[in-house]
Formats: structure tokens, C-alpha cells, sequence
């Protein structure tokens, strides 16, 4: 009885590429498309989160035009009650967020209004929600 050889091999790999199919599984597809899109973003913005201020107003100072915004959270756990974001011509746009980001968690991908847009600030109302010692660090990111 003959073994399966190379061109096999070859042409298995080939029908299931052909047909869609795929070894991975859905961990490694996503894990695979963030390292594509890591490349892409740009850190605009980290402002660090105590337990007791809410209030946060963070300028970008970036001539730069974005499409999309990503929030990452590490350090510690948030609760971000609402985002509001005001681009360079005054208006503002208020993307609805998950309330609460655990330490390690990231956003969407939320995409901004327009064509691409320049972007004067970024108000947060949020919070740290844990009391042990350190602070959360929000980080922005866009592309």
C-alpha cells in the first residue's frame, strides 16, 4: 500500500485554500487578523485613571486625519460612561461604548464619522474600578 506523499499533501492544501476551509481555528483567525491590523494604529492618546476622578478631557495633538478609534485598557479595570469626541471643525460625535473594560481589554473598532477627520479632543467620563494600588491606563488609539 502506497503512503500519501508530497503532491498530496500539495493538493489537499490547495482545495482547502480553494474551497475556504481553513486549519485554524476561530482563536487563531482572530489572533492572526490582530497582528495584521496591529501595524495600522496609531497610539494618539494614554491618560492614566485613579478611583475617584471622572471627568477626563484629553487633547490630540495631531494634524493627522483619522477613520477609526480604538480604546485599550490596561493596569486595571474602567467603567467608561460616555465618549465624546470633538474634531477639529467644533463637531462632536458620541459613539456608544461597553460600559465596563476589564485590565487586558480592548473597544471596537469605532468608526468616525466622514471621510477622515482630525480630531481636537476626546472627553471621557470614566473611572477606575478597583481600589488596589496603581492606576488603570487608558490608551487611544486610531488609523
Amino acid at each position: 500500500m502506497r503512503r500519501p506523499g508530497l503532491a498530496t499533501a500539495v493538493l489537499l492544501g490547495a482545495a482547502l485554500a480553494a474551497s475556504g476551509c481553513s486549519l485554524m481555528d476561530d482563536d487563531q483567525r482572530s489572533s492572526s487578523r490582530r497582528s495584521r491590523d496591529a501595524g495600522d494604529w496609531t497610539a494618539i492618546a494614554e491618560r492614566s485613571i485613579d478611583f475617584s476622578r471622572e471627568q477626563e478631557t484629553i487633547e490630540i495633538a495631531s494634524e493627522r486625519r483619522f477613520r477609526t478609534l480604538r480604546i485599550d485598557v490596561k493596569g486595571g479595570p474602567v467603567h467608561i460612561a460616555s465618549m465624546v469626541v470633538t474634531f477639529g471643525d467644533g463637531s462632536t460625535f458620541s459613539p456608544q461604548l461597553r460600559s465596563d473594560f476589564a485590565e487586558g481589554t480592548e473597544s471596537r473598532a469605532i468608526d468616525l464619522p466622514g471621510e477622515g477627520r482630525r480630531i481636537q479632543r476626546i472627553d471621557l467620563t470614566c473611572r477606575s474600578t478597583s481600589k488596589r494600588e496603581g492606576r488603570a491606563v487608558v490608551r487611544i488609539l486610531a488609523r
